[in-house]
């Protein structure tokens, strides 16, 4: 073999022991739970370098001693044929724990295989584990396996060998370390310990033992040795009988830590997650996620609710159909409610407010009939409209609670990662905005009501959607006094949170929306004089089309009638398209008081929808 090849072995070996040694620690974890533990408790409870919870899982997955029950991981000794004899099934966990064990813990670990009391196995145990030819006492309710023993029951080395399954072959590597290791009388662990550190490598335990008894036959006792050994820290008892020196511990957590870099390097638990298969979410699991929501003071979100329970992340490839599932399966679940891509809410905590329009929006119905008979303000049938006019109600800054149209791609926002937001008089009055402005599935489509968190350099504020109502709720707060009384402009923004969004305002206006305050008072003057004197929209339009002799666009002129009255957008483009009086010119709205007299197209009439 030559030296690089001896290095490579060496490397092997000290990889396999690391990976051995964290498997032992795993298995003290796991043998203190009575059910499968999470990954992240897992590696919450271990406390050794270079075992971060990726090499963690790497060292579960690949170990025969672990098996994985719904992502959680059990002893694997735990699933046996309980029609065994039972000496066969102790013999079983004893090896699969590697190390001498407490009779609380086989007491333990029996009832969970038998489904008995611990406390039947606990005054059982001792009767069977006092045979000296199975067992031996490690110390005080402490067992390990007899087979684990040197056999010195002969004074010839070559029974010793043969009674104790050891062959030449395995003793050869290790007899120059042996000659040359300080053995001292009555001191076998000070003789091992030198040896080992001779060694360089984890040893046999019976090899260990063997070399003990033959530098010093008389006084050896195998039992005693054992015992010893095991509770001391000089000495790293290990899975299958190895024993190696104590010092070793650093060397072995160097080797994790290269074993982590290394795992960095291949594909990204992601497609790991992808190879396992879909994530299902079991019984228990909506039962521990039922608590977090309802233990929850505010939103219990998505990816802390799959992390803990499900220990799954976002950007993992399963994690959506983790989501997915998880949505699916609390749908029906009455004690929740899911309020969004990302978060649930008790139902408790869902404001009444958000299930009502607040009466300032809205639209009243009114009747105007003249001393001659003529019904005023008539809405038209679409086809009866101004054919400019059928695309400007379809703008969605005119549209309104209770008087919108589904948006279609012409008229609808870019879905992208921001929406515009034009905010109107009543709306900023109310603390509300209208979701007619926003496209259908910026929020997602589903549920019907959403809770949001809005952002705004530190600040914080929760916000309701309900599809129902058509209104985003608590949004008072964010309209700052600054802001004009209509026609502010902000954006929602996406961030890295699906149930968290940026508020943007920068002091930007729409001039179709955008009303000055000196325009506003006189708007509110003629609207006290609306309601005072009964006057119909009609003469509403003209009052503020008279203001603007060169013309006025629909947007605008539908504004300040609305801050006047509350009405349909389509009521004022059928008046605009009703009366000689009103024409378009240039893609603005004028009003010739001289051609009033004609009075209403007659048209029209067959255009007016029936009451």
């Amino acid at each position: 073999m030559t030296t690089a090849q001896a290095e490579q072995k060496m490397a092997d070996l000290m990889e396999q022991t690391a990976r051995v040694y964290l498997e032992d620690v795993l298995y003290d974890v796991l043998l203190g739970h009575d059910e499968p533990v999470k990954t992240r408790d897992i590696v919450a409870a271990v406390k050794v370098a270079g075992a971060n919870q990726r090499v963690i899982k790497e060292v579960l997955s690949s170990s025969n001693r672990f098996d994985q029950v719904e992502r959680r991981w059990n002893l694997a000794a735990r699933t046996v044929d309980t029609q065994r004899p039972m000496q066969k099934i102790i013999a079983q966990v004893m090896d699969a724990c590697g190390r001498p064990m407490t009779l609380a813990e086989m007491a333990h670990e029996m009832s969970l295989i038998y489904e008995r009391p611990a406390e039947h196995f606990e005054e059982m145990l001792p009767r069977l584990l006092s045979n000296s030819e199975y067992y031996f006492a490690t110390g005080e309710d402490m067992y390990g396996r007899a087979d684990w023993l040197l056999v010195t029951s002969s004074d010839d080395e070559g029974d010793v060998m043969f009674d104790s399954f050891i062959e030449k072959e395995e003793l050869s590597p290790y007899t120059s370390h042996a000659a040359k290791a300080k053995w001292v009388p009555d001191e076998p662990l000070t003789g091992a310990l030198d040896f080992l550190k001779k060694a360089k490598a984890p040893v046999f335990g019976r090899i260990l033992q063997f070399f003990a008894w033959r530098a010093d036959p008389i006084s050896f006792d195998a039992a005693e040795f054992y015992t010893a050994l095991a509770h001391s820290d000089d000495f790293l008892l290990l899975y299958g009988q190895r024993v190696a020196d104590g010092g070793i511990r650093e060397d072995l957590g160097a080797q994790l830590n290269d074993l982590g870099k290394r795992l960095e390097e291949m594909p990204s638990e992601g497609e790991e997650e992808q190879a396992e298969g879909p994530v299902e979410v079991t019984e228990a699991d909506v039962d521990e996620i039922v608590r977090m929501i309802l233990a929850e003071q505010g939103p219990a979100r998505a990816e802390d609710l799959l992390d803990t329970v499900l220990e799954v992340a976002p950007g993992e490839k399963a994690y959506q159909g983790a989501l997915q599932s998880l949505i699916e399966t609390l749908r029906n679940e009455p004690r929740v409610q899911w309020v969004g891509d990302g978060r649930w809410r008790t139902p408790e905590a869902i404001p009444e407010y958000i299930n009502e329009v607040p009466a300032s929006l809205a639209i009243p119905v009114y009747s105007f009939v003249t001393p001659e008979g003529e019904v005023l303000d008539q809405e038209l049938e679409d086809e009866g409209l101004d054919s400019g006019l059928r695309s400007d109600i379809m703008n969605p800054v005119v549209m309104d609670i209770g008087d919108e149209d589904p948006l279609d791609k012409k008229h609808a926002q870019p879905l992208g990662d921001r929406q515009k937001c034009v905010v109107k008089y009543q709306y900023k009055e109310a603390g509300t905005f209208p979701l007619c402005q926003i496209n259908p599935e910026f929020f997602g489509t589903e549920p019907a009501i959403i809770n949001v968190t809005l952002v705004d350099e530190g600040v914080r504020r929760e916000m309701w959607l309900n599809r129902g109502t058509r209104l985003i709720y608590d949004m008072k707060d964010w309209y700052k006094t600054e802001m004009p009384v209509s026609g502010a402009v902000f954006y929602v923004e996406k961030t890295q949170k699906p149930d968290e969004f940026r508020f943007v305002y920068t002091g930007e206006t729409d001039d179709r929306l955008f009303v000055q305050p000196a325009r506003l008072l006189e708007l509110l003057e003629l609207k006290e004089k609306a309601e005072s004197q009964e006057m119909p929209t009609t003469d509403i339009i003209i009052t503020i089309m008279e203001r603007y002799k060169q013309g006025i666009e629909f947007a605008p002129l539908f504004t300040e009638v609305n801050l006047v009255r509350r009405c349909s957008r389509r009521l004022v483009a059928s008046i605009l398209s009703s009366y000689h009086a009103f024409y378009r010119k240039e893609n603005v709205w004028r009003y010739d008081s001289e051609k009033w007299s004609k009075g209403f197209n007659k048209t029209k009439r067959k255009h007016i929808k029936k009451a």
